[in-house]
This record gives C-alpha cells, structure tokens and sequence, in this order.
C-alpha cells in the first residue's frame, strides 16, 4: 500500500461546503479525507457498510449531492442523522446480497473493524467492479491485512492503486503511528 500525505488530499477548495463530523477524535480529520476523495471523484452510486448514527452519509451527501447513496448495517433502526433520501438497509454486511443495488461506483467500508470483516467487504466489492472503495480504521492491522490479503487472494493487486493516508495535523491513531484511519483504492 502505498503512502500520500494528509495535505495532498485535504485542501480548502475541496472543503467547501464539508460537514465536518467531529464524534469522536480524530474524525473531523478522517471524514475531511473521505469528503475530498469523494467531492474529487463525483461518484453516481455509493455503498457504505457500517450505518451508525449517520454522521458518514451526511458527509456523503454534502460531497456528492447527485450520488445515489445505500448504507448498510446490521442494527435496525440507526442512521438517525441519515438525510432523508438516502436509503438504509439493513442486514449482516458478509451474507448481504449487494448485487441487488448494481452498480456499485464507490463502497465506503466502515463496518466491523476485524479481519474477516475487512476481507469479506473488500471481497465483495471487488466481485461488484468497484472503481473506487474507501476505507475506515484501516490503521488497525486486523483491518489493514484483510484488506491487502482480499485484494491478493482475489488476484486484484494489479488492477488497483491502494493508499494509506498519513500525517494528519495531529495523531490519533490507537496504533501511536503518524496515520489517520483512512485507506483507498482506485481502480486503474
């Protein structure tokens, strides 16, 4: 996985009209990396795994306000802050049947953040053509190893450019290491 800096991604012009999602530390660094990544490529269709409160699809919204966004969990009932014209669904993100919302441009994983997870969701959008799939605390070595291990196993390695995000403004990262919790791919 190759390494770009924070401030290669994250500038002022991209920011504009971000929501910054501040719920926890380290998040207003995260999500400003995910708005700038998507407000860049102008995704049509977005899958998120890992609902929560919401907070991610508004950052989604606000970065791509044309896209058709779906995000999943396996709670009933979360995504409070979702704005109202994203769909939520809900289901268990490895026996999901994703293929019922293809196309598929961008996935954002952010589910259960272990390796079977990680392998798992990689796995299926790699199934789906994904031309872009942005992840959450992949700073996590269970999460980063699913995902290179998935892109691997399923001899796509080739096929894509994959970037870990670093020096952020500050560090926040639980493993003590100047990264945020951000990696992407993009297909070539």
């Amino acid at each position: 996985m190759k390494k770009i800096n924070y401030k290669e991604i994250v500038t002022s012009e991209k920011m504009e009209g971000a929501v910054i999602n501040d719920e926890f530390i380290g998040f207003p660094e995260d999500y400003s990396v995910i708005h700038c990544l998507l407000k860049e490529w102008n995704p049509k269709s977005i899958f998120e795994i890992g609902t929560n409160v919401g907070n991610g699809c508004r950052v989604m919204r606000a970065s791509c306000p044309s896209a058709k966004i779906v995000s999943l969990d396996i709670v009933p009932g979360v995504g409070h802050y979702c704005p109202s014209d994203i769909l939520k669904v809900v289901g268990d993100s490895l026996e999901y049947d994703y293929t019922q919302h293809y196309p598929i441009e961008c996935w954002f994983i952010d589910g259960e953040h272990v390796y079977k997870n990680a392998y798992v969701e990689t796995q299926k959008a790699l199934e789906g053509g994904a031309k872009y799939i942005i992840y959450h605390d992949a700073d996590l070595k269970g999460v980063y190893d699913g995902i290179m291990d998935s892109f691997r196993d399923n001899g796509k390695l080739e096929d894509y450019d994959l970037y870990q995000v670093i020096n952020p403004p500050s560090i926040y990262s639980s493993t003590g290491e100047n990264v945020t919790r951000i990696a992407y791919a993009i297909k070539k």
